[in-house]
């Protein structure tokens, strides 16, 4: 039955299919290969407004505007 199903594609189960979900651990660990890819690591960065979080159900870090830290 599985190798049947893998030939046609067919879903035999699905539990909540078409519920909108947002790729966040996925933004997460690009950005920070890009990062890691074309900055230095010892550079100091300056947190700005944009780490205020408001999004329902977010993890969020603490950061406040102005908070500075290096990419390592």
């Amino acid at each position: 039955m599985g190798e049947e199903c893998e030939k046609n594609n067919e879903i035999i189960y699905a539990k909540d299919a078409n519920e909108m979900l947002y790729p966040a651990s996925l933004t997460k660990v690009m950005t920070a290969i890009v990062a890691i890819k074309n900055a230095n690591m010892d550079d100091i960065l300056v947190a700005s407004e944009n780490v205020k979080i408001t999004e329902y159900g977010a993890t969020v870090t603490g950061l406040k505007k102005g908070d500075t830290m290096t990419l390592n």
